[in-house]
């Protein structure tokens, strides 16, 4: 989405997945919310106070709702932008981050193997999708041949703990450990700490992590040791960076998740993660479907090439 304002125009974005699932909003509900709620409201808001209110205030103006949370971190970031290039300052700068020093994860699926791929040079860590019906010995060799930590992503699809845990005993000697995610549903904390004690790896959550309460919880019940912070799951820059600072005081490990964002994202989330001492997280710059211009020397660092799909299609007047 975008922000005109004083002839400036600021750039937000989040990448919802075309279906709702495991309690996050589809496409079209965050842009249903961000166009007929989220805008006009943030719209009256600039009209009544005859300027754009400071980026920092905006997440608390959502509603319980995902659609809103999401809607509301897309409107967030643009304020960002839009405060930035104001002052012509940069996002790095802006937090005094070196967000070149960020570690980055490769993301494969297990489900349907491409044997052929091999995780990029400077990723740290692979995480991999995986599910009830996988056979890992199968592609144990083709995993070990990373020769990087693992990090088995379930999307609560597991069955139970001792399916689980068979699932990774019958490849733990043949393959570097990072951790097992989210193998159950994301309020079932019991299962998810039952697993932490039968196993030597850790278990991470991610689903599960939507608010500083959750944090607090999974680090009360151990049901984790790590968890992923994914900005517009939890509304946005600001309570990303209140979660991962949360989450080191309570003694758990981080690292910043994404979905399928433009550089535009990239780059903002990228600043989160070189915030905090975060582990390899998903946050590598990518290409995307050629809607992007040159990186500018101010605000998050990204603009849409003017009349490209990422501009028209996401484009609301504030």
């Amino acid at each position: 989405m975008s922000l005109e304002h004083d002839g400036i125009v600021g750039w937000g974005e989040v990448s919802a997945l075309p279906e709702a699932i495991l309690d996050d909003p589809s496409g079209e509900q965050v842009w249903r919310e961000l166009v007929e709620i989220a805008g006009p409201r943030f719209r009256e808001l600039v009209e009544r106070e005859s300027s754009v209110p400071e980026w920092s205030r905006v997440a608390r103006m959502a509603a319980s709702r995902t659609s809103s949370i999401w809607a509301f971190a897309a409107v967030e970031m643009a304020v960002l932008d839009h405060h930035l290039r104001s002052r012509g300052e940069d996002l790095a700068d802006f937090w005094e981050v070196d967000a070149a020093r960020v570690a980055e994860m490769a993301t494969t699926s297990l489900i349907s193997p491409d044997r052929s791929w091999q995780p990029p040079a400077g990723a740290q860590r692979v995480r991999a999708k995986v599910d009830p019906s996988v056979d890992l010995s199968a592609v144990a060799d083709w995993m070990a041949s990373w020769r990087r930590p693992v990090l088995l992503d379930y999307n609560a699809s597991a069955r139970d703990v001792a399916h689980v845990v068979e699932q990774w005993r019958s490849v733990a000697d043949r393959v570097e450990w990072s951790a097992l995610e989210q193998p159950f549903a994301p309020g079932d904390l019991t299962r998810h700490a039952e697993l932490a004690l039968a196993i030597p790896v850790r278990v991470s959550m991610d689903e599960g992590v939507r608010s500083i309460l959750d944090v607090r919880r999974i680090a009360r019940y151990g049901a984790a040791s790590l968890v992923c912070v994914k900005p517009p799951r939890v509304g946005g820059l600001a309570n990303a960076r209140a979660l991962l600072s949360e989450a080191a005081s309570l003694g758990l490990a981080t690292y910043v998740g994404g979905f399928f964002e433009s550089p535009l994202a990239r780059h903002a989330h990228r600043c989160v993660a070189a915030s905090f001492d975060v582990e390899a997280s998903d946050v590598a710059l990518v290409q995307y479907r050629e809607t992007l211009g040159s990186p500018l020397d101010s605000g998050v660092g990204w603009s849409p090439l003017s009349g490209s799909a990422l501009e028209t299609a996401t484009r609301v007047e504030i």
